[in-house]
Order: C-alpha cells, then sequence, then structure tokens
C-alpha cells in the first residue's frame, strides 16, 4: 500500500539537523570548523594586542582567551544554522522551496517513489540504514542523501510499526557492502 505525504521545508530543514547533530563526518567537520574559527580568532587577538599594543603576553593572552570563549559556543550555533540554509538550498535547486506530494511504496526490489520533481526506484541495497526520530523515519543513502518520511504520513501506529518491520527485513536481506576495486 503506497505510504503518501507532504514534504515541507520544516522536515529539510530537521534532516539537516539530525545529520549535523548525529555521530559522522558532518558534526566532525562542524566542530572543527569552530576550532579552526576559534583557534584564527585567537591567533589574531595575539598579534593585534602584542604588535599593535605591546603589552604583556600573560595579559594578551587571558584577554584572547576570555574573549574567544562567547565565539566558542556562539559559533556553533551560527554554523549549524549556515548548514541547515545550505542544505535546504541544495534541496530546492537554489529556488524556495515548495511543498512536495510525495508517494513512496515498498517493493521486493527497493523503495519506489514519486514526486513533483518525477520517479524512482532507490534499492535496497543503496539504503544504508534506517534512522528515527520522534518526528521522523530517515533511509539514509551514500554521502548525505535520504528519503525524508515524517511520522504524520502513517494514518495509524500500527502503520508505522508495519514499515519499520518491512524495511529492516528488506535491509537485513540486502548486501549494502560498497564495491571494491
Amino acid at each position: 500500500m503506497p505510504l503518501t505525504y507532504q514534504l515541507r521545508e520544516a522536515d529539510m530543514a530537521a534532516y539537516a539537523r539530525h545529520m549535523a547533530t548525529r555521530p559522522g563526518k558532518i558534526r566532525e567537520l562542524l566542530q572543527r570548523n569552530n576550532i579552526i574559527f576559534v583557534g584564527t580568532y585567537i591567533i589574531g587577538v595575539l598579534v593585534a594586542f602584542l604588535f599593535v599594543i605591546q603589552t604583556q603576553l600573560i595579559i594578551t593572552l587571558i584577554i584572547a582567551l576570555v574573549t574567544a570563549i562567547p565565539f566558542f559556543f556562539f559559533y556553533k550555533a551560527i554554523a549549524l544554522s549556515r548548514y541547515v540554509s545550505r542544505v535546504m538550498k541544495l534541496s530546492s535547486s537554489g529556488n524556495s522551496f515548495q511543498v512536495r506530494n510525495c508517494v513512496v511504496e515498498i517493493a521486493e526490489d527497493g523503495l519506489h517513489s514519486s514526486s513533483e520533481l518525477g520517479t524512482s526506484t532507490i534499492f535496497w541495497a543503496s539504503i544504508q540504514n534506517m534512522e528515527e526520530t520522534s518526528e521522523y523515519i530517515y533511509l539514509l543513502l551514500q554521502g548525505v542523501n535520504a528519503v525524508v518520511i515524517p511520522k504524520r504520513a502513517f494514518a495509524t501506529d500500527t502503520a508505522l510499526q508495519e514499515f519499520r518491520i518491512t524495511v529492516s527485513h528488506y535491509l537485513s536481506l540486502s548486501d549494502r557492502s560498497l564495491p571494491t576495486s
């Protein structure tokens, strides 16, 4: 039985936040950028105070560290916001996001989906993992791609549970190992 739902801008933003906060490469990159940004700031303050004002090193270091602390905490929120905005822009091809009417159907060969953008079959071997939050099911593909399914799409808890069981069954049967060369 096909699953029909509307994919909204808030759904894609929730997916981007999920990917940025779960363990993995995206979160590591955002954390590394935070450290680089704050480190660069500290070095900049040190250089400014040492060469322009010519104060003592310990006082300059204290000033640099104290002023860097707010940047360390605020940059994380700024970087997350920028990442979500970037994902939203990519998912809407640079235009404003349009609500998409999606239809997803489970089949033996994979997940058949269609929307205003077209139709596709995502083979079970292409799905790396199924992750779930309180509001969404994410079928993760390679990279940062995913099929985003809001739980509001399911008419009943039983339908949601059947979907979970069926997808888990097909994922356990598929060979999701990456080809080696």
